[in-house]
């Protein structure tokens, strides 16, 4: 036997798809069906198109069988990155600063600012000694001096609400005599994690 060439490869990948499709359609009805067609078709022709069985070829191609339509995730990881789990300082969120061995939460709350000033001379001694006096009247008063130029200030507490730093203000006002010189501001503050753990 030779070997066909066609003249057209158009033709010929016609037929082919022709000659698959064959295999595609649905069996032929038996001998008792289309007696059972032919009497419906002359009760109802629209009831006979919509039981004459059509195969969606494209549909059954890229259905998948019910069993594998669970969902599964698998993550993989390298050990190096298993290992930092846990460890400290590798996890450890940003807002969270360790003061004096105590980690504490940073976040926006109200501090007491007791002394500001710009005196080269004598503004710095001046924020020490204001900040021992507050220390030795409210033990555990956490206090904060900074220098911002050309300030030196000190600011004292670390309070969630406004109505805190108020109550411990007032207290100030009337044990000190520059306690009128003082006042409420907002900035970061450090909150003890164990707070939040309550």
């Amino acid at each position: 036997m030779g070997i066909v060439k066609h003249k057209n490869p158009m033709a010929l990948m016609l037929s082919g798809i022709g000659a698959i499709s064959l295999f595609l359609l649905p069996a032929p009805a038996t001998a008792q069906e289309p007696d059972t067609l032919a009497l419906q078709a002359a009760d109802a022709p629209e009831a006979v198109a919509d039981t004459v069985p059509t195969f969606r070829f494209l549909e059954e191609l890229t259905a998948e069988p019910a069993d594998t339509l669970a969902g599964r995730v698998n993550l993989v990881q390298s050990e190096a990155v298993r290992g930092l789990i846990g460890q400290p300082g590798q996890t450890t969120p940003g807002n969270i600063v360790v003061i004096d061995g105590v980690p504490c939460v940073l976040m926006t709350g109200y501090r007491i600012q007791a002394f500001a000033g710009n005196s080269q001379a004598t503004a710095k001694q001046d924020a020490f000694q204001r900040e021992i006096q507050l220390k030795s009247y409210m033990p555990g008063l956490p206090t904060y001096v900074r220098y911002s130029a050309p300030f030196w200030r000190l600011r004292v507490g670390d309070y969630l609400t406004y109505e805190e730093a108020y109550e411990v203000l007032l207290r100030f006002q009337r044990a000190f005599d520059y306690g009128r010189e003082m006042s409420i501001v907002r900035e970061k503050i450090n909150v003890p994690a164990e707070k939040f753990l309550k």
